[in-house]
């Protein structure tokens, strides 16, 4: 071996206490796993010559640059030693100790516990409890421990500090507006991820902190400003947000299988639908475009719920959202319960945003959801299908219609939405059928022959193209 290679082993001296033959063996034992992860053991009965001075070998041990890490062995007696200061560990404490306290480089020092005493604690000696330790006193835990010296030495740690990410963009872009929910949001991740008991109550706690801090996005009209403008600014003021939302509903719907995900899902909606209008008990004078920003963000938020939903097959969830109804005690003068076709309420400050600018665009609340699609979890193409799925849905159910914004775009796909072209497997269409609210394709397709056409004028599509009509049900 090449004299660089040599010069590049960590060079370890171990210190202990000649406690008896038995510990000494164990030390040498020690001392060889060490020398075989290529370890340069700087050890006595290996290193100090008959004749030589003792305390200096073990003060040079200890102050040598040369020498990257010095290993304490703690046992009953190299830890009374130490306290009592007596013989060589004593005056290796005396060595140690000091350098310990002077935080020069106390990355140098560690202690490896060797024993327990009948309590089960470990020996410690005084100038060292209140540090970091590794155990190697139980034989079930060994090479745990042993792979967490040898990190040690090494340098190699089996956590590091991950890579800084991006400044959040709300906070970038000097946005007055926040949330609040971002540690519930993370909280929520990581207890989905690691499967805690938890997880399902972290991920309802971020819905519902998120709900309740809706209020934070209610607009105060400005003077000289168009109301549209507004409506539009908040919609992008809340994009982070809904960024936010979105990561956490993947994780959710991937890693909980729990069926209570849909009805935990079906409350938060219930719950910030009521900005979609007046509350019952407000009596002062409002507009009925000062709830746009809410209809908005509502629609957008339930339509990226589903559209993830299908897109993953998690057909039980987007169950949960279309066959209960909502509870919904702000309409005035009407009941208390509404299907899920409420969640796609019209914007007139949209309409009237299309007549101020003398837009031709055919309808500007699809725009704003699909170019925010874009390189986003939930994609166009799952936004469409979504749409068209609840716009079914709703139909097949004669409930409270769902008013699709993105039909208007439906002229330019020419091909079946991807779950109806799963449905060419009957199998497939047998799970995916209880969404529509059918019970076999064939009353299905006489439902779908009936329908003339998905959108409008020239941005209409045939029904039976973006059902997958003639494939649907023809293989196993």
């Amino acid at each position: 071996m090449s004299q660089s290679a040599q010069d590049s082993r960590p060079k370890v001296f171990i210190s202990y206490s000649w406690t008896s033959p038995d510990h000494q063996q164990w030390v040498l034992d020690l001392a060889k796993r060490l020398t075989e992860a290529n370890i340069h053991v700087l050890l006595d009965i290996w290193d100090l010559q008959p004749g030589a001075d003792s305390i200096h070998f073990m003060e040079r041990m200890v102050n040598d640059q040369d020498v990257r890490k010095v290993l304490i062995l703690a046992d009953k007696k190299y830890v009374d030693r130490a306290n009592g200061r007596e013989g060589g560990v004593g005056t290796e404490t005396q060595i140690i100790s000091p350098e310990l306290y002077s935080q020069t480089d106390v990355g140098k020092f560690a202690l490896v516990v060797c024993e327990r005493d009948d309590e089960g604690k470990p020996y410690l000696p005084t100038y060292y409890k209140s540090r970091i330790y590794i155990d190697l006193s139980e034989e079930s835990r060994y090479a745990d421990e042993f792979e967490k010296l040898l990190r040690w030495i090494y340098d190699k740690p089996a956590e590091v500090r991950p890579a800084f990410g991006a400044t959040p963009s709300f906070l970038q872009e000097n946005s007055a507006t926040d949330l609040g929910t971002a540690i519930y949001a993370r909280r929520a991740i990581e207890a989905m991820r690691s499967g805690k008991p938890q997880a399902l109550g972290s991920f309802t706690e971020y819905l519902d902190t998120l709900a309740r801090h809706f209020e934070r996005l209610r607009i105060t009209r400005e003077t000289g400003k168009e109301f549209d403008d507004q409506v539009v600014e908040s919609f992008e003021a809340f994009k982070p947000f809904r960024d936010e939302f979105l990561e956490v509903l993947n994780v959710v719907v991937k890693h909980s299988r729990d069926p209570e995900v849909g009805n935990v899902l079906h409350h938060f909606f219930e719950n910030i639908y009521t900005y979609n209008e007046r509350s019952p008990g407000y009596t002062g004078s409002y507009q009925t475009t000062d709830f746009d920003n809410f209809r908005l963000v509502c629609r957008e938020l339930f339509l990226l719920t589903n559209g993830l939903a299908l897109k993953l097959q998690r057909f039980d969830v987007v169950q949960a959202l279309v066959d209960q109804a909502y509870h919904l005690k702000v309409i005035a003068g009407r009941g208390t319960m509404y299907s899920f076709g409420v969640m796609a309420r019209e914007m007139e400050s949209m309409d009237h945003r299309k007549r101020r600018l003398s837009s031709r665009r055919a309808n500007l609340v699809a725009d704003m959801l699909l170019e925010r699609a874009d390189g986003s979890l939930v994609t166009r193409d799952d936004v469409l299908q979504a749409d068209f799925v609840l716009y079914l849905r709703s139909l097949l159910t004669d409930g409270y219609r769902w008013h699709p914004a993105t039909h208007v775009f439906a002229g330019g796909i020419h091909r079946p939405f991807e779950v109806f072209a799963r449905s060419s497997s009957r199998a497939f269409f047998a799970r995916f059928a209880p969404v529509l609210g059918v019970e076999d394709v064939d009353k299905f397709k006489d439902f779908v022959t009936q329908m003339r056409q998905y959108g409008e004028g020239f941005n209409s599509e045939d029904p039976k193209l973006l059902t997958g009509f003639d494939e649907l049900c023809t293989r196993p």
